[in-house]
């Protein structure tokens, strides 16, 4: 592998003999970049056990385990890493129970190894394609660290397979790169690639961000990720917590694009994330040159989380997330071919989910509408035979037709809330039913879908706060007729 460290000075390529070879080269970022930490964790566990010495599938077990506890210590943010461990645990497992011969589990764990280099370059390119469409033409993105082919396995990447894949869709496309301190990814990486690639580029420091964005220079912000949350919370580089705040201000779009592999759904919020930190020599020297005094203080958070607030959509390999994401990336992840077949208890249990929670939507839809038809009955009934005391009464007269508009309102806002929700269960069911043309699906149907579950859940809550509204104000021509 190359060493990202010496970029762009010196390319030289790594000779890695063994699994601890290779975890000290994702420990000291020879090699980094989520997708890429996974795939070489993968090949790292691969060739260490094909150095083992055991004789038996026990023996080797006992090796492997000992591998994998050894690689999951060295990089803790990233997902792909824990992804990529668990995937390999598997195929241990799925090839002892298989055969006990010593060598076959060991060229399965090299066959699983390979194809999840194959997955991650698959995945970048289907990142491109769907992310090309959210690119306009002649725009110019702005990017955060270096989420490229050197941060993957090789190939396309993340936030630059976005890019890539607008250019290969024949839009004309630059890019403003961060340096992104203090390790430079931006300046030494990102720039590397694109002028490799002949895509225009322009290197800021990270503190320029907001006056280019003031300035109208960008038209986009599109970063990679290490780690996504359920909610859609995002770590990544330090830094870009800052890039997105700015984009929100500005009114920029904000993406983040990564692979199926980085979401981790495992936890709520971007609160569980665990924050790796770093030397603190990676501050105060650049390389072998010293630039802050001795014996001061430094903190080196490797990255940061972004709010999912700030983040516009989520790119991924099997399609583009829309907020809420609490909702669409648990739909995209349904998508996931390591879901395979027609029916699994992964769909059985999505679907199980969906028509519970459907059961209580209709229940509470029948409640506010039975209420609110209650309400405006009991309105009317009341007032019947008091005409002409409120005709002569404005505050009355008022109280009458704010109760009796506020019932209707809450009958029609919850209709239209079934029927937003109807619509997000019909999506649901043809994202279901097919999932292998996921791809052909395209972000304009899940958009459609976000926008069907947000509309439902305004319009239940509106239609609440209209019925309150409505049972105050009989209460208050209740209270006006005994005054």
């Amino acid at each position: 592998m190359i060493d990202q460290r010496l970029l762009p000075g010196e390319e030289k390529y790594l000779m890695l003999r063994s699994c601890d070879e290779v975890a000290e080269a994702i420990k000291d970022m020879a090699v980094r970049g989520a997708p890429a930490i996974g795939v070489s964790a993968a090949m790292g566990l691969a060739l260490g056990a094909q150095q083992s010495v055991g004789m038996s599938a026990a023996d080797l077990e006992y090796d492997f385990d000992y591998l994998c506890e050894m690689m999951s210590k060295t990089r803790p943010t990233a997902v792909n890493l824990f992804w990529a461990i668990e995937r390999m645990r598997e195929a241990f497992k799925r090839a002892k129970n298989r055969t006990q011969d010593v060598e076959e589990i060991k060229r399965t764990l090299v066959n699983e190894s390979l194809q999840i280099l194959q997955d991650d370059l698959d995945a970048n390119r289907s990142i491109g394609r769907f992310g090309a469409e959210l690119i306009p033409d002649g725009a110019t993105v702005l990017t955060h660290c270096n989420a490229g082919a050197l941060a993957t396995a090789g190939d396309y990447g993340t936030a630059l397979g976005v890019i890539r894949g607008a250019r290969d869709a024949g839009k004309r496309v630059a890019v403003i790169a961060d340096e992104t301190r203090p390790f430079l990814q931006g300046l030494r990486l990102t720039a590397w690639e694109l002028a490799k690639d002949d895509i225009p580029v322009t290197v800021i420091t990270d503190n320029m961000a907001g006056h280019v964005m003031k300035g109208g220079k960008v038209d986009a912000v599109v970063v990679g990720a290490d780690r996504i949350a359920a909610n859609g919370d995002a770590a990544n580089k330090i830094g870009t917590y800052m890039v997105a705040v700015l984009a929100k201000r500005h009114r920029i779009p904000f993406y983040v694009a990564a692979p199926i592999s980085t979401l981790d759904l495992s936890i709520p919020s971007g609160d569980h994330i665990p924050i790796e930190e770093r030397d603190t020599r990676e501050v105060t020297h650049v390389r072998d040159h010293q630039l802050g005094p001795d014996g001061v203080d430094v903190h080196n958070p490797a990255f940061d989380v972004t709010p999912n607030e700030l983040i516009t959509a989520i790119i991924t390999d099997k399609g583009v997330a829309w907020p809420p994401y609490t909702d669409s990336l648990l739909c995209l992840m349904g998508m996931d071919d390591s879901w395979s077949g027609t029916t699994t208890e992964y769909d059985l249990k999505i679907d199980t989910q969906v028509e519970k929670f459907l059961e209580l939507k209709h229940e509470l839809t029948f409640f506010l509408i039975t209420a609110a038809v209650g309400s405006i009955g009991y309105t009317l009934s009341f007032s019947i035979g008091k005409l002409s005391d409120i005709a002569n009464h404005p505050g009355r007269i008022a109280s009458l037709l704010a109760a009796t508009l506020f019932g209707l309102a809450a009958v029609v806002f919850a209709l239209f809330s079934l029927y937003e929700e109807i619509n997000s269960y019909r999506l649901h069911l043809k994202y279901r039913y097919l999932r292998k043309t996921w791809e052909q699906v395209g972000p304009k149907d899940q958009k459609i879908w976000s926008q069907a579950n947000r509309l439902s859940k305004v319009c239940e809550k509106i239609s609440f706060v209209c019925l309150v509204l409505s049972v105050v104000l009989q209460a208050t021509l209740f209270l006006l007729f005994l005054l």
